[in-house]
């Protein structure tokens, strides 16, 4: 059982030759706080923040980690990896079900056989993630429990049946040859490197949502799929680039004296309204250069680049949004996104 201060999560112990291994889902480590590994009689695996780490280099099995456990901790275990056998193989795979900190089993078979992961039939939950698939009655380790994923339910091709309900995935680990080294926390500050660029990057999307008026600007209460505005910047309001964007906002409500009831001269609105946005675009691409997709492990390199075409995207939402400003009467209290 891992268990981290934010979430739980499962691993197992496999023998590869004279060697052990804890094996795990690299989206385990990448996600979890300070995680601790632990057996079901409470035994307490040694392993640190700065442990080895070996994480899958196969850019199609990405999501596999493995941490070699010293000669003098090994402990008992029964588990080998092993190839997949047939479709519709029973199988089992035990884990820490919903983090509650059991094992708990869940049984099902083979339901699809590609060249680097299986799709199983097992009813695994958030909790049994990194946990192994198990030929049934067995040791063999055949499967990582990695992820899932579900169709569109109106799609008429899978409409009524089981490819409308949600499909479970697990990686294949004996086919991973290559393998990257770094310390048992990388993959996790990776994550929050990534998770601070995309809350940077929501801080500038807030501005594409702003009400902008002739007395100045106004977070709304509502934007956003997931979030408000004023929670966004309420939110970030410690991060450079959202004291960037308060002390704007601040600033020309200042100059345009907001609540007063009064207008100022179009020329003084223009105005205050360049240096709000010259403001914004000096943070526009804070962090930009620092998010590089290779500089991460090949798991978290397809968001890295999804973050990256996101943060462009929002950059040239504001770039479009400054001319707009200039353009529109200013009297009228009007929201443009």
């Amino acid at each position: 059982m891992i268990d981290g201060s934010n979430g739980s999560a499962t691993g197992f112990l496999v023998n590869i030759g004279s060697k052990q291994f804890l094996y795990t889902a690299v989206h385990v480590l990448s996600g979890l706080d300070k995680p601790v590994f632990k057996t079901p009689d409470s035994s307490v695996l040694s392993i640190t923040s700065q442990s080895t780490v070996e994480i899958s280099n196969d850019p199609n099995i990405p999501d596999v980690a493995r941490i070699l456990i010293d000669d003098d901790k090994k402990l008992p275990t029964e588990f080998k990896l092993a190839p997949p056998p047939a479709l519709g193989t029973p199988i089992e795979s035990p884990g820490n079900s919903s983090g509650q900190g059991v094992i708990a089993a869940t049984e099902g078979k083979i339901a699809g056989i590609g060249p680097s992961e299986i799709e199983i039939s097992n009813e695994v939950v958030p909790g049994n993630s990194g946990g192994p698939v198990l030929v049934a009655g067995t040791g063999d380790v055949i499967g990582v429990v990695t992820r899932a994923s579900r169709e569109a339910k109106n799609d008429i091709w899978v409409k009524n049946t089981r490819f409308s309900e949600v499909r479970r995935f697990a990686a294949i680990p004996i086919k991973i040859e290559n393998w990257s080294q770094m310390p048992l926390e990388g993959p996790r500050n990776q994550s929050k490197r990534l998770e601070n660029f995309r809350q940077d990057t929501r801080l500038l999307d807030a501005v594409n949502f702003l009400t902008f008026a002739g007395d100045g600007v106004e977070p709304p209460e509502e934007s956003g799929e997931f979030y408000t505005t004023r929670e966004v910047l309420a939110d970030g309001a410690t991060r450079p680039v959202g004291q960037t964007i308060i002390s704007a906002i601040a600033e020309v409500n200042r100059h345009l004296k907001k609540g007063t009831g009064s207008f100022k001269a179009e020329s003084s609105m223009k105005l205050a309204y360049t240096r709000f946005f010259t403001s914004v675009r000096q943070v526009c691409n804070t962090g930009v250069a620092a998010i590089r997709p290779d500089d991460f492990v090949r798991y978290l390199r397809p968001t890295v680049t999804e973050e990256l075409n996101i943060r462009k995207s929002v950059v040239a939402d504001i770039v479009a949004l400054e001319p707009q400003i200039e353009r529109f009467d200013f009297v009228r209290k009007i929201k443009l996104k």
